[in-house]
């Protein structure tokens, strides 16, 4: 009974640990969200950057001098970005002009795109790709191998400001794979575990741990959850913990998989505590028991032999 509770006891405090775990990680992610969201408002409500969106680049004095003049007005929002934002890098790409602007670049979107190596495509297939609504305000994996992964998370600015309406321009900010692990630092997958991050439509938006084989989305979502706790055999046999969230600020779902023989390791040394208390009380037991037995015995070896020298 008592290693029943115990076991109770451990079992659900490694839950709750999980539980805050993956809550304080997501509400890290959100506050990176909601930075991101603010700096693309600010940007759309300048007036220097909206008069360079509405150009097309025919590169006369003017272009160049509202470029200058949207490119100073960027420099106030470089603490922001690179002090409180994991981001790798951002920029606003403009697609009237086909030109980036940020606080320290302001060239062809074609140019920037051949000397980054992180993209992997063509300059025109990643404009098509920033400008789908499909992909705004998501992490978009770009030029993804085993071992690394880029993302680009794309905010429109029309979203917030109607003066930029017609400009088709974004505000975009690169991810690489380990800017996202950071945020999720707190917790542990140990060798089989990771998280799978999917939006409202069961989209996967991003995978950490790549080399785990993760279950897919249907299956994940149709676990049987209690309290935010599930767990399911993997196609190999091995048995998972899974800790599940849902952001209130976009409705993106977190699924934290673990393998339980590792997550539930402090368990283990209980298991191993009482089974050597059992063992020490059998032990102790069997010896009570033999010594009990031999001080009977001899009271009766003594007792029958009283016995006999009376009959004598």
């Amino acid at each position: 009974i008592l290693y029943r509770a115990t076991y109770s006891q451990v079992r659900s405090g490694i839950h709750q640990q999980n539980r805050q775990a993956l809550y304080s990680s997501v509400s890290e992610m959100e506050d990176t969200l909601e930075l991101m969201n603010a700096v693309a408002r600010q940007v759309s409500a300048n007036s220097s950057f909206t008069a360079l969106a509405q150009l097309s680049g025919s590169e006369n004095p003017e272009f160049y001098y509202q470029a200058f003049a949207a490119q100073t007005s960027l420099k106030s929002l470089t603490p922001a970005i690179e002090i409180l934002l994991p981001a790798e890098n951002s920029f606003v790409y403009m697609a009237n002009s086909n030109y980036i602007v940020s606080s320290s670049r302001f060239v062809k979107f074609d140019q920037y795109v051949l000397n980054e190596a992180i993209y992997g495509i063509s300059a025109e297939e990643l404009s098509q790709l920033i400008l789908d609504q499909e992909f705004w305000n998501r992490f978009i994996p770009i030029n993804h191998n085993q071992d690394s992964g880029n993302y680009l998370y794309v905010c429109p600015l029309s979203t917030f400001d109607l003066g930029v309406q017609n400009s088709r321009a974004v505000m975009c900010y690169e991810f690489r794979l380990d800017d996202l692990t950071r945020i999720f630092s707190n917790m542990n997958f140990y060798s089989t575990g990771y998280l799978a991050v999917f939006d409202r439509k069961g989209n996967l938006l991003f995978q950490l741990s790549p080399h785990a084989d993760a279950a897919s989305y249907s299956a994940l979502n149709n676990l049987n959850q209690n309290n935010g706790i599930a767990h399911y055999t993997s196609d190999n046999g091995e048995k998972k913990l899974v800790t599940c969230a849902v952001s209130s600020y976009n409705g993106w779902q977190y699924f934290w998989v673990q393998p339980e023989t590792q997550a539930y390791y402090s368990i283990a040394s209980y298991q191993q505590f009482f089974t050597l208390i059992t063992i020490a009380a059998l032990a102790t037991g069997g010896i009570i028991a033999a010594v009990s037995t031999t001080r009977s015995s001899k009271r009766y070896t003594q007792l029958s032999n009283e016995l006999s020298i009376k009959d004598d």
